[in-house]
């Protein structure tokens, strides 16, 4: 397309003596939408000609310059001459050098050369209609051609190498058991076939070719020193799909070659473009298949996921109430026995310390399953700085017997539901205060801003995380030092679980000298001005 959306040819080449022709051709071609480059000789085309992607070429014959013949031999040899073609101005038509090629007009006018530029577009405008998509194989490779020739005479091989060359690619063979083996290792688009070899008839090999699917329809032309009507017959009936005399024109043996050639590479193509076409109906079959698959499975996890929600509420309802009844029997077995000794008075006392932690256990798991918690539908501008405060607070009494102290420096605004950003909180602050060290506990509560998110850490001097388990602690269950510290392994995978809901991430790092930095993201409640990382003062 050029700049006014007008369909284009693409780019030609004009080669002219005439300065007011090159200037004429140039300004008129550039009016229809293509681009132009012009040299005023052959010789100065040829020197360039490597460095262009060439759609069309027009060359002028008048004088008659003999690098003319090259350069239109070049531009025929090239990887793109398949889409290549050469239009001859010549004033006098008819007289002097005329090639003998499909992609050559000549003509003998600018009137002409506007008349064909005219049918290009318009027939290139009909075909963009039903152009397949790039790299649906479309048309033609324009990959250079390769014929194969088979034939036990080094002579004939050097006439039709000599022949050839400079127009298609040659593999040459002088027995009829080669024919398979070159046909597997190279590329073959036509076959030139030896009816009398050393090894074995060219109509034999001809069959054998023939018996091979791959190879149904590969153009085989049968060479031979005879006309007689039975040998064109046998060579047809053996799958030959021509028949030439040796000694015969090789301008009629080029021409039947090429139209070979171009015959068996559109059938190729039109192949590769159904089977493009249909993998792409398989691979959509395999889409839409594969969406319902995962249509399906998100419906049964929801189903899943509201029937995990209805047990934990019913579990945590049944459980709860007769989890109370023996922790207050107990309890009251507790105050009122006195004649227990102290083996009894230990047992009595696991007994109630376990039926309390069952029901801490059932409240904690009920939390983690409840969707409320990931429910962001509920979501405010939340104050991180009074919630962080309200959370530092439920620790009073803790920091007080420890020696402690939390600094909370000044925090950013989140989109966040506060009841869950308190929870957070509460389970980091929690967690620096139960893994401290034999040190007083010192908690840094701080962020910065990241974009549209505000990184929290949290940071501490306890006991600090290996790095082996810096990953797993968030998992459920998980625990780090067993039954020396109280705790269910639930808390560190609520918070991941209420972070990522918020499109947030979370994590865990060693702090500098000794500790921890935990550490999460949110959504900004606002866009801010901050530079990505810098602190909160």
């Amino acid at each position: 397309m050029n700049g006014d959306g007008m369909t284009t040819l693409g780019h030609v080449l004009v080669v002219d003596s005439s300065s007011t022709v090159r200037t004429r051709l140039t300004r008129e071609l550039a009016e229809a939408g293509l681009s132009v480059t012009a040299f005023a000789s052959a010789e100065e085309a040829l020197s360039h000609i490597d460095e262009l992607a060439i759609d069309l070429a027009i060359v002028d014959r008048i004088p008659h310059d003999p690098e003319v013949e090259h350069l239109v031999s070049r531009l025929l040899d090239r990887p793109d001459a398949a889409s290549t073609h050469i239009l001859l101005l010549d004033r006098s038509p008819g007289e002097g050098w005329t090639p003998d090629d499909a992609r050559i007009t000549s003509i003998s006018s600018m009137e002409e050369v506007q008349a064909f530029i005219q049918r290009s577009q318009d027939r290139q405008t009909s075909e963009t209609r039903n152009t397949p998509e790039p790299g649906s194989a479309g048309i033609a490779s324009t990959k250079r051609a390769c014929v194969l020739v088979i034939d036990d005479s080094p002579t004939f091989r050097v006439a039709i190498r000599a022949m050839l060359a400079g127009r298609w690619d040659v593999v040459e063979a002088e027995l009829g058991s080669q024919a398979l083996p070159l046909l597997q290792a190279h590329a073959i688009d036509a076959l030139l076939l030896d009816n009398g070899l050393p090894d074995s008839s060219g109509i034999d090999i001809c069959r054998q070719i023939r018996s091979r699917m791959e190879y149904a329809t590969l153009p085989i032309i049968m060479l031979t020193g005879s006309d007689r009507e039975e040998s064109v017959l046998s060579a047809f009936e053996a799958g030959a799909d021509d028949y030439v005399v040796k000694g015969g024109s090789s301008v009629t043996l080029l021409a039947r070659l090429g139209s070979h050639i171009r015959r068996y590479r559109t059938e190729i193509a039109a192949r590769t473009a159904h089977a493009n076409l249909r993998q792409s109906e398989i691979v959509s079959d395999a889409r839409r298949d594969l969406l319902a698959v995962v249509e399906r499975k998100t419906d049964e996890l929801q189903r899943a996921n509201d029937g995990l929600e209805r047990f934990a509420a019913l579990a945590s309802h049944d459980l709860q109430a007769p989890l109370r009844l023996i922790t207050s029997y107990l309890g009251i077995l507790s105050a009122r026995a006195t004649v227990l000794d102290d083996r009894l008075r230990s047992y009595l006392d696991h007994a109630i310390k376990a039926s309390s932690d069952a029901g801490l256990l059932v409240n904690r798991l009920l939390h983690y399953a409840r969707s409320g918690w990931t429910d962001t539908t509920k979501d405010s501008i939340g104050d991180s700085g009074q919630i962080a405060g309200s959370a530092v607070s439920t620790f009073a009494q803790t920091l007080v017997e420890t020696g402690g102290a939390i600094e909370v420096r000044p925090l950013l605004d989140v989109l966040c539901d506060p009841l869950c950003l308190r929870q957070v909180f509460e389970n980091l602050l929690g967690n620096a205060l139960k893994y401290r060290s034999p040190e007083p506990p010192r908690i840094i509560m701080g962020c910065v801003a990241d974009g549209g998110l505000v990184r929290f850490t949290i940071t501490d001097n306890g006991m600090g995380v290996p790095e082996k388990d810096r990953s797993r602690i968030f998992d459920m269950f998980h625990r780090l030092h067993g039954a020396d510290i109280p705790g269910m392994g639930i808390g560190l995978s609520l918070c991941l679980k209420i972070i990522e809901a918020r499109g947030g991430a979370m994590g865990c790092d060693p702090a500098p000298g000794s500790g921890s930095v935990f550490w999460f993201t949110l959504p900004a409640a606002v866009p801010t001005s901050f530079v990505p990382g810098q602190a909160v003062a």
